[in-house]
């Protein structure tokens, strides 16, 4: 990845420029005073998170000759105050259908194994539930 610039334009909003991939906005929530046009910063944790528990269960489902695709990841976070903070998150990931039941568990381990959930910090709480149709 090359260089990120982040640029604050002001009223709560941030600017983030990557050469490769183009710019992100993030807003402040409206209870913080921010226009809430675009994701918070925090809500970028969540999903950073879910993208890279998803990519590292695709990656494990790989190994084992099956294909996760269609699988989602539904995000949710609760901030803690004093001092503000992500607090706990809760995550249901809706399984594609057609995974087997002896190829589960590798899939279900690479969710904990992504790099992101492994550089959170340590007393935030999760819950995770996988859902599968079948």
């Amino acid at each position: 990845m090359g260089k990120i610039q982040i640029n604050y334009e002001g009223s709560l909003r941030c600017r983030t420029s990557a050469e490769k991939f183009g710019d992100i906005i993030t807003d402040a929530p409206a209870e913080s005073g921010g226009k809430e046009e675009a994701f918070s910063p925090t809500d970028m944790v969540v999903i950073a998170l879910g993208s890279c528990m998803l990519t590292i269960m695709a990656m494990a489902a790989k190994k084992t000759g099956i294909d996760i695709k269609g699988t989602k990841f539904e995000g949710y976070k609760k901030m803690y105050d004093g001092p503000r903070r992500i607090g706990e998150i809760n995550i249901v990931f809706s399984m594609c259908p057609g995974i087997p039941g002896d190829k589960r568990k590798p899939v279900e381990q690479g969710a904990v194994a992504c790099p992101v959930h492994k550089s959170l910090d340590p007393d935030i709480k999760y819950s995770i539930e996988f859902k599968y149709p079948d």
